[in-house]
Formats: C-alpha cells, structure tokens, sequence
C-alpha cells in the first residue's frame, strides 16, 4: 500500500481501460483517504470503457470505521465484490438474514454477483440469477493465513474471467488459499 499512496487519477494508464478487459480493485485503495481518489477514478473509467470490475472489501476494522454505506455507495454496480465473513458482516445492512447466503443476497444489491469466502467452510457465490453455488472448504493443517484471500481472489479471477463455471472458479479459489495456509508465509505453493 506504500507505494501508492503517490496514486493519482492522472496516473492511470489509459492504454489498460478497454472495452472487454476486467479491473479487480483492492478496496483498500478506496478504504484509505490518500488512494480512494485514483480507485473511485479507476472504477467509473473502467464502467465508461464497458469493462468489467471487481472490488475485494479488504479488511474488517476500516470497513468499519469508514461505514458499510460509504463503501457500498463506492462500489454500487460492479460486476463482483468479494469479501470474507467477517467483511460480509460489516457490509450487510442492520435486519440482513443471518447466515453466508443472506448477507450474499444483501451485498447482491449492490453488486452483480457476490462472492464469500468463508474460511474452512470454503466458498458462496450469488449470481446475477439469485442462484447460490457453494465449494468445499479443503482439510489442511492450517500454518499460517497470511495471503490465503489474496491467493483465493487471484486464483477465482483467473478462472472466472476465461469464462469457467462459479463452482469451478470457487474450487479453484478454495484450493488455492487451501494451498496458502498449509505453509509459512504468503508465498505459492506449488
């Protein structure tokens, strides 16, 4: 995060946005202050493009303190938010239905399709059709989380993005981070 928080909007680089290609954003280029200008600028050039777009909620403690209705505001139409349980929580309105595919079908108001990760449980997808595919959480001998969601989003996108199926993209996701957290460190595994 350092390094970008030298980020402007006039750094973009216009060759990127085009029509067909995809923008995920880290939400803490919007959760902090110094970025959320050049991440709410990337957002709406890539909506003008006809790209698609994609938001991972980040983190708990500044989704909190920036207030689950900013942030949804910020985000209100992309094609994918992802976050975890405890994000999903933060972001699901007072009165949401309990449970993974209640706060799913709360963050869908905002959002073309949702997906959670859900720790052991392994994964939820809400799609556009209201329809809810779910993965298997992996039995592994957890060592160390440190980049497991990372590890999940980039292995879903890779999937999701050249067209595989929700269940595929999750597996390939759970997998992934399953992978993660088996050894020390946030680095690959394979």
């Amino acid at each position: 995060r350092g390094a970008n928080l030298a980020l402007r909007p006039e750094h973009l680089p216009d060759e990127l946005f085009v029509a067909g290609a995809h923008l995920h954003l880290s939400g803490y280029a919007l959760l902090d202050a110094e970025t959320r200008p050049v991440g709410l600028a990337a957002l709406a050039l890539a909506a003008a493009r006809g790209m698609t777009r994609s938001v991972d909620a980040c983190s708990a403690g500044p989704l909190e303190r920036c207030g689950a209705a900013t942030f949804l505001g910020w985000v209100d139409g992309v094609d994918l938010v992802l976050a975890n349980e405890e994000e999903a929580a933060v972001l699901a309105p007072a009165g949401a239905p309990a449970g993974p595919e209640g706060v799913a079908r709360a963050l869908a108001r905002h959002a073309e399709a949702v997906v959670l990760t859900l720790g052991a449980a392994g994964a939820l997808y809400l799609g556009a059709d209201g329809r809810i595919v779910t993965a298997p959480g992996r039995d592994v001998d957890v060592v160390d989380t440190t980049g497991a969601g990372d590890a999940f989003t980039g292995a879903f996108l890779a999937a999701w993005l050249t067209g595989a199926p929700p269940g595929t993209a999750l597996d390939a996701g759970v997998e992934t981070a399953a992978g993660v957290v088996s050894s020390l460190g946030a680095r690959a595994w394979r």
